[in-house]
């Protein structure tokens, strides 16, 4: 063989693996292409993920802060009750706050006379200061429950102990 032909042999052995590194590469090329659309997508989502965790994050600091919001009033609420409240007996009445609530419990004995429906003097005092701190708060909720004592009731007037507590 001579060195010429040894020469072409070579150039044709060089241009074929040339070739195959050609297609391989393409090949590769097309694998990191896909790989990349896969990643595009993939990042979409996760920047997507990150958003909505910033957002409900930002959704729960607000949460934290109305809460903190609504502690800090409502102890200021029972503070000013309290402070109303100072000369009556703590027996008769007592403020807390349970949950989210202020609650303001008004012993029966001090209410009312057992089966009678008007208020007493010492009541209609201690509602009245009571009245004087809520309406002080335009904003804020509040509900009255009551009940009777569990002696039974029967007079001319009331008819029952359902009759005397709606009275």
């Amino acid at each position: 063989l001579t060195e010429k032909d040894a020469s072409s042999k070579r150039v044709q052995e060089l241009e074929q693996e040339n070739a195959n590194l050609k297609a391989s590469s393409g090949v590769m090329l097309k694998q990191l292409s896909d790989l990349s659309v896969i990643s595009a997508t993939q990042a979409e989502s996760i920047n997507k993920s990150l958003e909505n965790i910033g957002a409900k994050d930002a959704y729960i600091k607000d949460l934290q802060y109305q809460m903190s919001r609504k502690d800090s009033l409502n102890m200021a609420l029972v503070m000013n009750l309290k402070g109303a409240l100072k000369d009556v007996n703590d027996q008769d009445v007592q403020v807390k706050v349970e949950g989210s609530a202020v609650l303001i419990n008004l012993s029966d004995k001090m209410l009312f006379k057992s089966g009678k429906y008007n208020l007493t003097p010492e009541a209609k005092n201690v509602l009245s200061k009571v009245a004087q701190v809520i309406n002080a708060q335009p904003d804020i909720q509040f509900m009255v429950e009551g009940n009777t004592d569990n002696k039974p009731i029967k007079t001319e007037f009331i008819k029952d102990n359902w009759d005397l507590s709606v009275l």
